[in-house]
């Protein structure tokens, strides 16, 4: 579930606002993404197959996110690194 409010929410909105005019940043909605259950073939649904496009098109992607991944987060990554050649998972 997606929490309207928090304050990551308005971070993330704030940002997009102020850097708006030297950057594109987009805020994907995870509400709506069913619960990865390995499919059988690896067709991406139509929200995670438009994420994907957008991350492969992009110079960059972050997840923003404190202290741990939260559990919608999570599920997108599952579908992405299943249905998805642009997802790889990157450690500093």
């Amino acid at each position: 579930m997606s929490v309207k409010e928090s304050a990551n929410r308005l971070l993330l909105q704030y940002m997009k606002r102020y850097f708006a005019a030297g950057s594109e940043i987009g805020i994907f909605e995870t509400s709506g993404i069913p619960m990865f259950d390995k499919p059988k073939s690896k067709v991406a649904l139509a929200a995670i197959k438009e994420l994907s496009d957008k991350i492969e098109a992009a110079d960059g992607a972050s997840l923003q996110c404190q202290i741990c991944a939260p559990v919608a987060l999570l599920n997108v990554l599952e579908w992405l690194a299943y249905t998805s050649r642009a997802f790889k998972f990157t450690f500093f």
